[in-house]
């Protein structure tokens, strides 16, 4: 959201500021966060880069109109290589 995320656990924590957006539609950006946190936790990857990847994706969905926006390999490419603008 807005005021970015603060992920925890047994070691520490990790709070994200968040990504500036112009907001188109926040339905399914909470969804599209948690998502990115469980693949990313299952990958192995820190708090940081857990934190990092869900507020790109919920950032992301909530620019787009729709619960459910189109998001293709080459999106996904640009958004986790840190080329998508926000």
């Amino acid at each position: 959201g807005e005021n970015g995320s603060l992920l925890v656990n047994k070691d520490g924590y990790f709070k994200h500021p968040g990504y500036k957006v112009k907001v188109a539609d926040t339905v399914g950006s909470g969804d599209a966060f948690t998502a990115a946190v469980v693949i990313h936790y299952l990958a192995g990857k820190t708090l940081e880069e857990i934190s990092d990847a869900a507020n790109k994706l919920g950032s992301w969905v909530s620019s787009k109109s729709g619960p459910t926006p189109i998001l293709d390999d080459r999106t996904i490419k640009k958004l986790f290589m840190n080329k998508v603008k926000y």
